[in-house]
């Protein structure tokens, strides 16, 4: 597994996003280098836990990013800061979860039941669109669209 690194700062990464960050409170922030998708949300947790062989501290929540070309850093921290801000204000995920088996012929079917299929990924596809819009999530919402 290539390295993940904890941003020092990451009120710098995340002022961008958030009008009205003050009243929450600041996830810890990872950049995973091997993260084969844009990214994910840990919920709070007063104990360490382990995610893919690395020790994660306590924490207010986690956002795990990754860095590939597909889909930009910038749009994966607002989707995933979205889902922080939904946590903070007592909003239940609902998720119908990903298929890990999608083939390339599948994937557009999969996102539209991914989005469509659940109001919290729909409301943070949204919120990612209107903050910080990339070429992958654009095409998403065509395909929604459609």
């Amino acid at each position: 597994m290539k390295a993940i690194h904890r941003e020092k700062y990451p009120s710098l990464s995340f002022n961008w996003v958030a009008k009205k960050l003050r009243q929450l409170p600041l996830p810890l922030l990872y950049v995973c280098e091997d993260l084969s998708y844009g990214g994910l949300y840990f919920q709070p947790t007063k104990e360490e836990h382990i995610w893919k062989g690395n020790l994660l501290p306590p924490s207010n929540g986690i956002i795990m990013v990754g860095c590939y070309a597909e889909q930009p850093t910038e749009s994966a921290l607002a989707h995933e800061f979205r889902h922080h801000w939904q946590y903070w204000n007592g909003i239940d995920s609902d998720c119908v979860g990903w298929n890990t088996e999608t083939t390339y012929e599948e994937y557009p079917k999969d996102i539209v039941r991914y989005f469509t299929g659940s109001t919290t990924e729909m409301d943070a596809l949204n919120f990612e669109l209107k903050h910080a819009p990339s070429d992958l999530s654009l095409e998403w919402m065509n395909w929604i669209k459609k």
